[in-house]
């Protein structure tokens, strides 16, 4: 796949799975599978980001893997919403913004940004 997500030309395109269930019963173990089975995409303001924290999409999917949720935002449109403080496996700290649509399963990297050392860390970076 291309960083955004896109099938790679000659490659079949997987059919997208719905989770069967309503939006709002979505959960954090739900972005991650979709992470884990590559049903990932990413808005080009998060790609944007990622290249100016000098991140690979590899390290932020990784950084969701290892995370945990500072916030949730179950009831966002058009999906519910998840803000992750992770780290890399170099433990580069890392924060992402992420969505996963249960009407196809597929996870949504809405941002990511690694954190200023000189701003005061949020609750997850303090742990």
């Amino acid at each position: 796949m291309d960083r955004r997500g896109a099938r790679e030309k000659g490659k079949p395109a997987s059919l997208p799975r719905g989770t069967g269930r309503p939006a709002s019963e979505l959960t954090i173990d739900d972005l991650k599978a979709a992470v884990r089975n590559g049903r990932v995409r990413v808005t080009d303001h998060a790609d944007e980001e990622a290249r100016a924290g000098r991140l690979t999409l590899e390290e932020v999917f990784s950084s969701l893997l290892r995370g945990e949720v500072v916030e949730e935002y179950l009831r966002e449109r058009p999906y519910p919403t998840w803000h992750v403080f992770g780290r890399t496996a170099q433990e580069s700290p890392v924060h992402s913004v992420w969505g996963c649509s249960a009407r196809n399963g597929w996870a949504v990297l809405i941002r990511c940004t690694v954190p200023d050392p000189a701003a005061p860390p949020v609750k997850s970076e303090t742990k």
